[in-house]
């Protein structure tokens, strides 16, 4: 139930940041967008995206509805260069670019990603226009 409620709460309040310039060719239908209701107001992203990068700390929630992010702030907290364990294998191949829990980013890192959708929470909002 708490992760449920965490979930809702970070993918409800998200400060997504989308157009990064990613350069990825995409069929014409996954351009489409929606415009979704955020904490910086309206914000209009890709329909479908395909390269997320997650710092929010919900990628596992993320991988079970079926995306996979392409960068993730999930770290495991006692070594922040390694995924926890029991997301090792879900994760792997995401680039790490920072911990949840932090206020800071590996801004680089994610922009080097290539997202076309970029998730944070609240307490990274201090990043938000760096990463607009």
């Amino acid at each position: 139930m708490k992760i449920k409620m965490v979930a809702s709460l970070a993918l409800g309040m998200m400060l997504a940041v989308s157009g990064c310039g990613t350069g990825h060719d995409r069929p014409d239908d996954s351009q489409e967008t929606v415009t979704v209701q955020t904490e910086k107001g309206e914000v209009e992203i890709l329909a479908n995206p395909q390269r997320i990068a997650d710092i929010s700390g919900v990628s596992d929630i993320l991988y079970i509805i079926g995306h996979k992010p392409v960068a993730t702030a999930d770290a495991d907290a006692y070594n922040l260069t390694e995924f926890p364990t029991y997301l090792a294998e879900v994760l792997d191949g995401a680039r790490i670019v920072g911990y949840s829990m932090s206020e800071t980013v590996d801004i680089e890192g994610v922009l080097a990603s290539e997202p076309d959708l970029i998730i944070i929470n609240p307490r990274q909002e201090q990043v938000y226009d760096q990463l607009s």
